[in-house]
């Protein structure tokens, strides 16, 4: 991201109304993050770490391949021993299997170069029983915010053909709603409430199973 969006964006995430609007969000989660280890995958400006703490995430994970958003996040975040920084790619998950309670992948998973890996990977992060907090666009996003319209009808190609060919051809904006579920399921999470917050956007709130995935 270029330094004058990353300060423009990261603005917009430090607000009050937006952090009122995160502990809402999390107050609402069917689990509590109290004590928990928790990684903020894509963790961008650091709002939700933020949010996390103070909901009292025993430790907090903020993983970004963005140095830029890492030093707004450093910025921004108190410094605490309950907070560490990775800068990785999200594929790059150097953490041990059972590593987190709570996985947050928030608004990212488009970027992911292999969608379907990047799930498995996470399910074998998070302990049996535990939890991950997925968000991410619906096809409505490049309708609604794509110009001109050429590039909007690339952006909602891609994923219907990265799932055939394997592999995404151009970047996007969106991922597929019903084969983001398949996947989810066959990683080895249960898939507790899916809803769409806006058109554009959806929520799922996974358990990861109890047995092997």
């Amino acid at each position: 991201m270029k330094p004058e969006d990353v300060v423009r964006y990261s603005r917009e995430q430090w607000s009050e109304p937006r952090a009122e609007a995160l502990d809402a969000e999390i107050a609402g989660y069917p689990f509590s993050v109290r004590e928990a280890q928790v990684l903020d995958l894509a963790a961008g400006p650091g709002a939700y770490t933020a949010a996390l703490l103070r909901a009292g995430a025993g430790l907090v994970v903020w993983h970004d391949v963005d140095a830029g958003f890492l030093e707004s996040a450093k910025r921004a975040l108190p410094s605490s021993p309950r907070v560490r920084f990775e800068v990785r790619d999200m594929l790059d998950l150097p953490y041990p299997a059972g590593s987190f309670d709570m996985v947050a992948l928030r608004d990212a998973l488009h970027w992911a170069s292999d969608e379907a890996r990047l799930l498995r990977h996470l399910a074998a992060l998070i302990r049996p029983g535990g939890w991950l907090v997925l968000t991410n666009h619906n096809f409505r996003r490049p309708l609604a915010t794509v110009r001109p319209r050429w590039r909007a009808a690339a952006h909602l190609a891609s994923p219907p053909l990265a799932a055939l060919l394997g592999r995404k051809p151009v970047p996007t904006l969106w991922v597929l709603e019903g084969l983001t579920r398949r996947r989810l399921r066959c990683a080895g999470f249960e898939v507790v409430e899916w809803r769409r917050p806006r058109p554009a956007d959806f929520e799922a709130i996974c358990r990861r199973s109890p047995g092997p995935g």
